[in-house]
């Protein structure tokens, strides 16, 4: 199998193939290594990627995916022995003892970890430029952020090296990297994906695990083989549907969707992105929804929603490196972390058990204000961000004067839209549409309640087969 002829398929495509025995598995990861080793010199979003000597005898006939290649975070999910870093320089060389729930499940699906993708460190940023291992970048633009924190798998799917790779989402951070990269990108619900067992639940409910794909298709049949609560999760959510994969080719009824166009945060919508907004609407009514404009009542104002997320972020964010700098005996200074991440730390550290529960409680509030706007709308539809995808270094910009809060609003100011399903525990998702006036790609996105997967899948679709983005490739990409 060439190269080019390997990244022209998604892994639903690589996995019939297998299947039919008109290629084995083998030559698909061969294939998944030249188009890694002729890229990522070029994008630097992999690390670690699989010798081509040690992918003999990896490849399984079992699962659903067999023989399709992928990749890991470096942020969140653990294989036993091999490093995790998530970004940071004070987590250097960590082998966890233990694998994620989730990557045994990515195993038995057949699918072939060949490396570990990028993050910023502890994935506190909506950009991929850690100190530790360098950024990477957009390979629609090698100047260009290819957003965070998936920015690596992100970077790595859209350059043709695997399919589909481990994303995760915290505050966005499957979305804009999706949107940043062109691809399909859909954060589950509270509690569909397990996060466990070193976790009982990400940063306070906020994460949740999925991937980054080039196809709705795949995103729907990996979250059939990955969801469902594990022995001891503290939640789960009820299966509804037999199957995402099977519900994406039904039609589908007329959705109510609400048209969010002003952001939150009072920050203006770049012009590329209003427009792409507006021309996802005009298709949304092309294709027999009712669509209108709607803004929502979010139940707080922007900064108290603002503050309460930097005091989740950042309790959590303290928490982690204090067990870090325990366990690999390293000190919590400059020469293990960068600086804003000491900021955020100090502040984690300072914040009271009465502050956690004040911010849970500004939660609930913006949950169930947004609980009623969903009892009149299925979908809410609006931009990933308000900006077009930025160069390296004007994403988010930290200065030695700022302090934990000055951070928190650098980032979410920019990106109202994403966190709030994050809050909700809702699901939503970046669906390309559209390019700015450098031609890169703009993702929109469409958001739903708790557990309304099956929604957001079918619609996602129907936007695949009307406007196209599979044919769109990046200008450094395997094929090339």
């Amino acid at each position: 199998m060439k190269r080019a002829e390997y990244a022209a398929f998604d892994a639903i495509g690589l996995a019939e193939l297998v299947r039919a025995g008109e290629v084995t598995g083998a030559e698909v990861v061969s294939a998944a290594l030249d188009a890694i080793n002729h890229v990522n010199p070029t994008i630097k979003a992999i690390i670690d990627p699989v010798e081509p000597a040690l992918s003999c005898g990896m490849v399984s006939a079992d699962g659903r995916l067999a023989g399709v290649p992928f990749l890991l975070k470096d942020l969140g999910v653990f294989r036993a022995g091999a490093r995790s870093e998530a970004g940071s320089g004070l987590c250097r060389d960590f082998r966890p003892p233990f694998t994620s729930t989730l990557v045994e499940r990515y195993d038995r699906a057949g699918l072939i970890s060949l490396g570990r993708t990028k993050s910023p460190e502890f994935g506190f940023s909506p950009t991929t430029e850690p100190r530790h291992h360098g950024p990477a970048h957009n390979p629609w633009n090698l100047a260009y952020s290819p957003g965070g924190s998936s920015g690596g798998a992100a970077a790595a799917v859209a350059a043709g090296c695997v399919p589909v790779a481990h994303a995760n989402d915290a505050g966005g951070s499957i979305r804009i990297p999706a949107s940043c990269c062109g691809l399909f990108g859909l954060k589950p619900s509270r509690g569909r994906v397990p996060v466990g067992p070193a976790f009982a639940e990400a940063v306070c409910g906020l994460g949740a695990d999925h991937v980054v794909s080039r196809s709705v298709r795949d995103s729907a049949l990996i979250l059939d083989l990955t969801r469902g609560a594990a022995s001891g999760d503290p939640y789960g959510i009820a299966r509804t549907i037999s199957s995402y994969l099977g519900h994406i080719e039904r039609p589908l009824e007329e959705l109510r969707i609400g048209l969010w166009r002003k952001p939150w945060s009072g920050v203006e919508l770049a012009p590329d992105v209003a427009k792409a907004l507006q021309a996802a609407a005009n298709l949304c009514t092309q294709l027999g929804h009712h669509v209108e404009f709607v803004e929502p009542d979010f139940g707080v104002p922007w900064d108290s929603f603002l503050d309460a997320n930097a005091t989740i972020w950042c309790t959590n964010l303290a928490a982690l490196i204090q067990f870090f700098s325990r366990l690999m005996r390293r000190q919590i200074d400059s020469e293990h972390l960068e600086e804003q991440t000491l900021v955020a730390y100090e502040y984690g550290k300072r914040r009271l058990a009465t502050d956690m529960l004040a911010a849970a409680n500004v939660f609930n509030a913006v949950s169930r204000a947004i609980g009623t706007a969903f009892t009149q709308f299925d979908v809410l539809l609006s931009p990933v961000m308000t900006r077009t995808t930025p160069l390296l270094g004007q994403f988010v910009k930290f200065t030695s004067e700022m302090s934990a809060t000055d951070w928190c609003r650098c980032i979410f100011d920019q990106l109202p839209f994403t966190p709030l399903f994050n809050v909700t525990g809702g699901t939503a998702a970046s669906v390309p549409f559209g390019q700015d006036q450098h031609g890169l790609p703009i993702g929109i996105q469409i958001g739903a309640d708790v557990g309304n997967e099956e929604v957001l899948l079918n619609l996602a679709r129907q936007f695949e087969e009307a406007a196209p983005w599979a044919g769109m490739l990046p200008k450094t990409h395997a094929a090339h």
